[in-house]
């Protein structure tokens, strides 16, 4: 807890920055301290650790807290804060459609962001299931060099194009302050 106190303070003297670490440390206390019941549970319901749908629960249920304590690190104040999440847990002004619209603009994504974001997420996942698969790396190198070559180039010239992609600034990379 300690440490994920002092991470916090080493951003930033606001509150939102303690609250930040004060979180993470939670975190981790928690999964520690819970962790030979969770064991329990587990055997109780017959779930092997491997398990796809565990697996996919445990992915989700971290990124549902990780980005629950980015609100505090990401906003001006405690009151920014408590008002962000209370805007997310209000739902009047949300349709479940339209909560899910990502191309009207309101997330920095037109309709072709949103298609190379999908396409993106889809390409990512694919590379994930095929390491599990085989080793990629080792397929590779068996390739001719002329293809690897210009898998490299290819990369390359994705990483600088998408690099560039959009609007940004210095500002909002979020060390920038640092």
């Amino acid at each position: 807890m300690l440490t994920f106190l002092i991470s916090g303070l080493w951003h930033g003297q606001q509150w939102t920055f303690i609250v930040w670490g004060a979180l993470h440390g939670f975190y981790q206390a928690v999964e520690i301290l819970t962790q030979k019941s969770r064991d329990s549970w587990l055997c109780k319901l017959k779930l092997k650790r491997q398990s796809l749908v565990l697996q996919a629960f445990q992915i989700l249920f971290t990124f549902t807290l990780i980005c629950f304590s980015w609100i505090f690190f990401k906003a001006d104040s405690m009151g920014s804060a408590l008002h962000i999440i209370r805007s997310i847990l209000d739902f009047k002004d949300y349709t479940s459609l339209s909560a899910w619209s990502f191309t009207d603009g309101s997330l920095g994504l037109d309709a072709a962001d949103t298609v190379l974001m999908g396409a993106v997420l889809i390409f990512f996942m694919l590379l994930d299931y095929l390491k599990g698969k085989m080793d990629l790396l080792e397929k590779l190198k068996a390739q001719p060099r002329a293809i690897r070559w210009t898998l490299y180039y290819a990369l390359f010239f994705a990483i600088t194009i998408f690099g560039y992609y959009g609007e940004s600034s210095a500002v909002d990379f979020v060390y920038s302050q640092f």
